[in-house]
């Protein structure tokens, strides 16, 4: 994922598990399935006045796929994590900090039980008051992925 805030930039590195909790329901367009996603972020770059590295994770990120058409499986999500940095983020607050996000995407099916994924998030980064500066960090991230379906 890439993202971009007028302070600087940052680079993602993501991967992601999921599994689908409910069968399709929901009448026409609107069908779907509600889906569970645990999300590791092994490797984290954010630009600002200087370099810092982190990781973390999503442990709960809620998605909603829309099913009725069989090649373009189109979703919205919403969760959140956390975030351990080799710096403060944004400057002069934490190492550590809290990121909820929704966004929307799409899924391409394009193998048999393989798709690829281009979706949009709404990112924050924030410390939640844990430290005596909260200014907070929003973004949005442009983010494409491969999928492989069970």
């Amino acid at each position: 994922m890439a993202g971009g805030v007028r302070e600087g930039d940052f680079w993602i590195l993501q991967f992601r598990w999921g599994k689908i909790l409910t069968s399709p329901h929901a009448p026409g367009f609107l069908k779907g399935t509600i889906e569970y996603a645990f999300e590791v972020v092994p490797a984290m770059i954010i630009r600002q006045s200087s370099t810092v590295y982190g990781g973390g994770f999503n442990p709960l990120v809620l998605q909603y796929n829309f099913t009725s058409h069989p090649k373009l499986t189109p979703y919205i999500l919403m969760g959140g994590g956390m975030l351990f940095t080799t710096d403060q983020v944004p400057a002069d607050t934490s190492r550590f900090n809290f990121t909820p996000q929704g966004g929307a995407g799409i899924f391409l099916q394009m193998w048999d039980r393989k798709s690829l994924e281009f979706g949009v998030r709404y990112h924050h980064i924030s410390n939640a008051s844990t430290a005596p500066r909260n200014p907070g960090r929003n973004s949005l991230l442009l983010h494409m992925g491969f999928s492989w379906w069970r």
